[in-house]
């Protein structure tokens, strides 16, 4: 057998382990029509990818409670949550989603969460094709008064809560990415649930995110984890 056929076998052994690896991503979530209008919610603990530093060092980042922190889990916790242990310019969290999931169509929607965040530390918002076109590898330049979210004081116990503009971001038709950088939070600051919605009336209560429809996707086959560059031109297909 020549060298170079087992090059190529070993190539594509390797290729195929590379895509074995599974997703990250927002697959467990739920939907609802509330108020008449649309939500999709998933739990915190969900990201698809996070900054290097809160993988590997236990001093930074934003960290899942009960696994990976020393914070305890606050009672009545909906799975686990995420929490912030110590946070620098390159502290980043990801999510994507589908808004067609819940039957959502592009416009200005709305972010809640489910905290405990006592001393109102906040964090910065940041969505792909609001607020840029392409994943930032580095953080970006954020507008106090249109990016700074969960900005309120609130428990414990837990609460449903938003701050007011910086939670209001215009997502596009089917999947939507957002991502969340490191502002000023802190271990007091515990995020267990995001909920998305198009009606800016809408304030959600434990009820509606329990009684809301769970929707389990298959495990998508994805490129290794780090692998960030995309923009909105890609998941538009052009």
């Amino acid at each position: 057998m020549s060298r170079s056929y087992i090059r190529i076998i070993l190539c594509l052994f390797l290729s195929t382990l590379l895509l074995a690896i599974p997703s990250y991503a927002v697959d467990v979530f739920r939907i609802s029509e509330y108020g008449g209008g649309h939500q999709i919610w998933f739990e915190a603990e969900a990201f698809d990818a996070r900054d290097p530093d809160s993988e590997s060092v236990p001093s930074i980042g934003f960290k899942i409670v009960s696994t990976e922190s020393n914070v305890k889990l606050p009672a009545d916790a909906f799975g686990d949550a995420i929490v912030d242990v110590g946070g620098n310019d390159n502290i980043w969290l990801l999510y994507n989603f589908d808004i067609s999931e819940a039957d959502g169509r592009a416009g200005t929607w709305h972010l809640r969460v489910r905290e405990i965040n006592p001393s109102n530390k906040s964090e910065w918002l940041w969505v792909l094709g609001d607020d840029g076109d392409e994943i930032p590898d580095k953080k970006p330049v954020f507008d106090k008064g249109d990016d700074r979210a969960f900005d309120v004081d609130t428990g414990p116990p837990w609460g449903w809560v938003m701050r007011g503009e910086g939670e209001v971001k215009e997502l596009q038709d089917g999947e939507n990415t957002m991502m969340f950088w490191f502002r000023e939070g802190d271990i007091t600051a515990i995020r267990d649930v995001f909920v998305w919605c198009d009606n800016p009336a809408y304030t959600p209560i434990d009820e509606d995110y329990m009684n809301a429809k769970e929707i389990r996707l298959k495990p998508e086959l994805v490129e290794p984890a780090g692998k960030l560059t995309r923009t909105w031109g890609a998941i538009k297909g052009e």
